[in-house]
């Protein structure tokens, strides 16, 4: 038996010492201000990019600050129809850079906020193979996404990765999208399969960087695509627009999102614009 979990943190440390770390620009710098920015990616592209998969044999795991204001917590809840868990989400753990005390590095990939569930859930259903995706709060991926990552893992036990080599870049001012092809290179949308014989073994994506998750297992890299897109707003820590030919974002948006709702759109929802 599998079980699929796709891991998203909404939020990690947002509303705590770690934001100001960040050192986001104006108005970026201040929390809610960026909440309410990266809410609108989310309700906009991943929400619906999720909703809109071929497969719903997922459990989508949410991660949240704890002190999130209520208002949003009420609105993911009224938004999000696919099986879902919200958990509560540790600040980052920040570290002295040892070479200059002024600056601070995190380590992104611990504490996992989503790991007792997950260990939880295995002691429950013993000889599970439980395969876990990572998914940014502004980013999606592709409508056949998890339906894909399930038909290649029939019959593997892992541990291994999937990792789709080809993707896009979204630039959602000007609507466009440009190419992302990296064979060498293992991005923020990989997938990890392993069967723990026990809980306390269970790990996740989560426990590595994207870009050293092959400590966890063989990486199987797959070169079709493109399977997600990565939206590069003005307050992304690292994503910039790749350089390449610009694409209509239109010429490939239902292969990600639902169609659009020409009655809500007509009638002013600001979520389809």
């Amino acid at each position: 038996m599998k079980k699929h979990f796709i891991l998203t943190r909404i939020n990690q440390g947002i509303y705590g010492e770690a934001h100001r770390l960040y050192q986001l620009s104006e108005p970026y710098n201040d929390p809610e201000t960026w909440m309410e920015a990266r809410m609108e990616f989310f309700k906009k592209y991943t929400i619906p990019s999720i909703q809109n998969q071929t497969s719903k044999n997922f459990v989508w795991l949410l991660a949240v600050d704890p002190n999130t204001p209520q208002k949003h917590i009420d609105e993911i809840e009224s938004l999000v129809t696919v099986p879902h868990e919200l958990i509560d989400a540790p600040a980052w753990v920040w570290l002295h850079v040892p070479d200059n005390p002024e600056l601070f590095r995190f380590k992104n990939f611990a504490p996992c906020p989503f790991l007792a569930y997950v260990r939880q859930y295995v002691g429950k259903n013993p000889g599970t193979s439980v395969i876990t995706t990572r998914l940014d709060s502004d980013d999606m991926i592709r409508k056949n996404f998890v339906e894909t990552v399930q038909e290649k893992w029939k019959g593997w036990k892992g541990p291994c990765v999937i990792n789709f080599n080809k993707g896009l870049g979204l630039d959602p001012k000007a609507n466009v999208v440009r190419v992302i092809h990296d064979r060498d290179f293992t991005n923020s949308f990989v997938s990890f399969l392993h069967t723990p014989v026990d809980p306390d073994q269970t790990t996740t994506v989560l426990s590595e960087q994207h870009h050293l998750i092959e400590r966890l297992g063989k990486v199987v890299k797959i070169d079709e695509g493109p399977f997600w897109i990565k939206v590069c707003h003005d307050h992304n820590l690292v994503n910039t627009m790749p350089h390449g030919n610009d694409i209509d974002f239109d010429s490939v948006r239902t292969h990600f999102l639902p169609p659009i709702d020409k009655q809500a759109f007509q009638e002013g929802g600001k979520h389809f614009l």
